[in-house]
């Protein structure tokens, strides 16, 4: 309730509009505004370059281990058939 008393008691008239600014300066807050806006934008493209450049390195080390795992299978793989050739081989003979 002491809000209410403060308030009332501090404006003169009831009707009291606040005073609005100019228009110049209007047109410098809007200014000022879209200059922040552009600054943030920028920051945020650069933000995202950097992500995109990480998430490819990590995608291009990714590629890199899953070709050599991928080699080590081949090389397993063959291992195993030419040792069941001869373990075939050998049974048949």
């Amino acid at each position: 309730m002491s809000d209410q008393a403060s308030t009332a008691a501090g404006s003169d008239a009831p009707n009291a509009r606040p005073e609005t600014p100019g228009l110049d300066e209007s047109v410098r807050a809007v200014g000022a505004a879209g200059r922040a806006t552009l600054g943030s934008a920028k920051d945020t493209s650069r933000a995202l370059r950097r992500l995109v450049s990480a998430d490819l390195q990590l995608a291009r080390s990714a590629f890199g281990r899953g070709l050599a795992w991928a080699c080590v299978a081949v090389v397993f793989g063959a291992s195993s058939w030419l040792l069941l050739a001869g373990a075939i081989i050998a049974l048949l003979q």
